[in-house]
């Protein structure tokens, strides 16, 4: 479109025309959508919304938006932002917000939904989130805003849940190694549904990573066994707190 020769087109290049479009950028979205919309009769009903980071190298003092928290790159020592996408089930993005680096992803939920309100109406929606948006508070306020959500429940929950788990009725198989179960809900006005699942590939993988754990925190208390072998100890306080932080850190191997 610019007439730029293919081979001339680099990282540098690139990241200078984003620059340049970035003062731009809803109208060209706002663009794209229409012609989404009108192509494939999308309604945008379903979305899906996650947050992720990415991190700034070097002190980042004119970015107000870098802050020291949560790195999900193992890089304490950068200070990262974080950028809140919402994409439809085929995977096009429709709309991202970078928030500030120290930022929880569970706080930015309420940001993403106004701002989809303010560009496609309130309409009926479902929204699709991870564990780490999840909080009753949110759910809360997508009720009370008449909005519909399918979250990932976190596993303390599943107490609740453990009758129905047992139970081997109405379980349909959907997919090799895949079961699912719903179960409805009531309590006051509040009804919820859940969906049960029994993943065969899910429970050997959970099953792998305990075997690890146990095998890491058995290691750490036979060195510390041995050390008592070659020098037995008359103080007893220090070696639990020993054997307490290595228990600590494995709480479900050392159950």
């Amino acid at each position: 479109m610019l007439g730029v020769p293919l081979a001339q087109i680099n990282e540098a290049r690139r990241y200078r025309g984003l620059d340049a479009l970035r003062p731009h950028k809803d109208a060209i979205c706002a663009h794209l959508l229409e012609k989404y919309r009108d192509w494939f009769g999308v309604k945008f009903q379903f979305l899906l919304y996650a947050v992720t980071s990415s991190y700034l190298e070097g002190l980042a003092e004119k970015n107000k938006k870098a802050a020291h928290g949560y790195s999900r790159d193992s890089r304490p020592d950068c200070k990262p932002v974080c950028i809140g996408l919402v994409v439809t089930p085929e995977g096009l993005p429709i709309a991202d917000e970078v928030f500030a680096g120290n930022r929880a992803d569970v706080t930015t939920l309420e940001d993403i939904v106004k701002l989809m309100e303010e560009k496609y109406g309130q309409a009926q929606r479902i929204w699709v989130l991870d564990r780490g948006i999840v909080s009753e508070e949110n759910l809360a306020w997508l009720r009370a805003r008449g909005a519909s959500y399918l979250v990932g429940t976190p596993q303390s929950q599943l107490r609740a849940h453990e009758a129905a788990l047992l139970d081997e009725a109405d379980w349909q198989t959907v997919q090799e190694g895949l079961k699912v179960k719903l179960v409805t809900v009531t309590e006051g006005e509040l009804t919820e549904r859940f969906v049960l699942c029994r993943s065969a590939a899910r429970a050997a993988k959970e099953t792998a990573i305990l075997q690890q754990k146990v095998e890491r925190l058995r290691a750490e208390l036979t060195k510390i066994d041995r050390a008592l072998q070659a020098r037995p100890r008359a103080k007893v306080g220090p070696l639990e707190r020993r054997i307490g932080r290595w228990l600590g850190r494995y709480p479900a191997a050392a159950a």
